[in-house]
């Protein structure tokens, strides 16, 4: 899909549904997902090249929740790899390529994101972190490759509350592997 302002995106809700196996590239704004709500959503086997001003795949707005991205190749784009804010998030076993921004970022429009897994990823090259939980509690980040980061590995900006860092590589880092730049009242680093 290369359909100018997003590939395959919605601008109210997307619910129940599966986005599975497509190709977007160059779009204007994201190539997956849009300015809606994703609830009880997975983006899963997707290849996604050059997104426009928005990210990769991406769902943040107040009311997504229950969102899976699994299996997918984001790979330059001007923003984020993959930016899914909410409740009940699942970021695993994705290809991160080159982004502007952060490989994962896990901001939503408004209020905190809670619930949320980052597993099994491998992110070359972002230009900013690695995985950003940026306000963002009750999260996990385990198992990811998190090679050259401009930035962080892993940054727990505005987060640090009930979260586990744990069996992550990181190598190659601009500034810090691991950062908290938020006070936490249980934050585990392995």
């Amino acid at each position: 899909y290369d359909n100018g302002a997003s590939g395959i995106g919605s601008v109210d809700n997307i619910e129940y549904a599966a986005i599975v196996g497509n190709i977007a590239y160059s779009n204007v704004s994201s190539n997956f997902g849009g300015s809606g709500i994703s609830k009880h959503t997975t983006y899963t086997a997707n290849v996604s090249f050059d997104a426009g001003t928005a990210d990769s795949i991406t769902s943040y707005e107040v009311g997504t929740d229950h969102v899976v991205a699994v299996a997918n190749i984001a790979s330059g784009g001007d923003n984020h790899g993959i930016h899914l804010g909410g409740s009940f998030v699942v970021v695993a076993a994705n290809a991160i390529d080159a982004p502007v921004k952060s490989g994962v970022h896990t901001l939503r429009a408004s209020g905190a994101s809670s619930g949320v897994v980052i597993a099994a990823n491998a992110i070359d090259g972002p230009q900013d972190s690695g995985v950003n939980f940026d306000t963002t509690g009750q999260f996990t980040a385990g198992l990811n490759v998190i090679i050259s980061p401009t930035d962080f590995g892993v940054l727990m900006d505005a987060s640090g509350i009930d979260g586990v860092v744990a069996a992550n590589l990181i190598k190659s880092v601009g500034v810090d592997g691991i950062r908290t730049d938020a006070t936490g009242s249980q934050l585990t680093i392995i």
